[in-house]
């Protein structure tokens, strides 16, 4: 079997996780399965595998790409000298990323993780990790 550079590894993996995304925001973590991702994604359920042991797995690699884009966010802010004018650029960098109408499923998926980490330790650890950072 040919290996896949690492470039296609992450195309590959993105293209599950935005399949997820639009699945969980479309249809909710519990009426969501593997076979809806792998339908929507367009992969076998095979590579689905090869990138995520389980559901759970997913939803962890999606808040973790959200805690980044967010570390992202605050870092910028934090490079201002004047604590006012941070927190005046925090709140604009993070506003307009609201204001995107293309980041609305990520908006869902956001509020349904925070409220599955209620119930769920694995979903509270991977939401949990990135919030404390």
């Amino acid at each position: 079997m040919p290996k896949i550079s690492e470039s296609q590894r992450e195309t590959r993996r993105r293209q599950i996780l935005d399949a997820a995304l639009r699945c969980f925001s479309r249809d909710g973590f519990h009426n969501t399965t593997t076979a809806d991702i792998v339908r929507e994604s367009g992969v076998s359920q095979g590579t689905l595998y090869l990138y995520f042991a389980t559901k759970d797995d997913i939803i962890a690699a999606l808040a973790d790409d959200r805690h980044q884009s967010e570390a992202f966010l605050t870092a910028l802010a934090q490079r201002e000298q004047d604590p006012i004018r941070g927190l005046l650029a925090l709140i604009e960098l993070h506003g307009s990323t609201l204001a995107e109408p293309g980041r609305l499923d990520a908006r869902r998926v956001g509020v349904q993780g925070w409220a599955e980490a209620l119930r769920n330790p694995g979903v509270h650890a991977a939401v949990g990790h990135g919030a404390a950072e």
